[in-house]
């Protein structure tokens, strides 16, 4: 299990603004071949993010429907 905690931020990507911690718990346990995780909801949100290789941090984007993308980022903190 890994815990980030993440900010968002729109725009010029001059200000980034606290978003909730993002937990990721794989069924196996083993997050330390993860490279990449992508998402869609069935309301037309999706994401994707790309994790440094010492999966320290990650950098990606998520988009709600109807509404361009946010830039995402986190630190992990467990």
């Amino acid at each position: 299990m890994a815990t980030f905690r993440t900010e968002q931020s729109w725009g010029d990507l001059q200000q980034w603004h606290q978003a909730p911690d993002l937990t990721i718990d794989l069924a196996d346990g083993d997050t330390n071949n993860l490279t990449a995780l992508s998402w869609e909801k069935t309301d037309g949100s999706e994401g994707s993010i790309s994790f440094q290789s010492n999966l320290d941090s990650f950098l990606g984007y998520y988009r709600k429907p109807n509404e361009g993308p946010i830039a995402y980022r986190g630190q992990r903190i467990s």
